[in-house]
């Protein structure tokens, strides 16, 4: 179950990197702001990171 929930949170985390990189790239998906593209893509990145050493240490 654990290395489920691990391999979820990479999928999702991965899709928002995409969402709000396209966002950040082309300006037309949200029109939040830059800043918060940004913000969003780091998150995102972040939550990728620790979803993949959690399950590095689980194999």
């Amino acid at each position: 179950m654990p290395k489920i929930l691990c391999i979820v949170g990479l999928a999702l985390s991965g899709l928002l990197v995409l969402l709000f990189g396209l966002d950040a790239a082309s300006g037309v998906l949200f029109n939040a702001g830059i800043v918060y593209d940004l913000l969003f893509l780091v998150g995102a990145g972040m939550t990728a990171w620790i979803s993949w050493i959690t399950f590095r240490e689980q194999i």
